[in-house]
């Protein structure tokens, strides 16, 4: 019997290939009916691997997006502060 080729986990995006979702049946925080909840594991070149989640009940219509980190906490890191000295803020910094 021969092994299917074992995937990595998290994949990098490809625009010509359309990136593998898994859909795993959730229970509703609103309604408490069973909804959809597809996760993608993916990595983003130059920084880090992400869990991409999105939740979708049929029944009462509730969506929930979310990105999570899946990536080692790194050992180093840097601060950045941001000090807002006007109340513009429509601009795009």
């Amino acid at each position: 019997m021969e092994e299917e080729a074992k995937q990595p986990i998290f994949r990098d995006l490809e625009a010509d290939k359309g990136p593998e979702a898994t859909a795993v049946e959730s229970l509703c925080v609103e309604c408490e009916e069973m909804g959809t909840t597809r996760f993608l594991m993916t990595r983003i070149p130059f920084f880090k691997e992400i869990i991409l989640s999105s939740f979708d009940c049929p029944h009462c219509g509730y969506k929930n997006n979310f990105i999570q980190s899946a990536g080692a906490i790194q050992d180093k890191g840097c601060e950045v502060i941001l000090k807002v000295t006007s109340k513009e803020v429509n601009q795009v910094m």
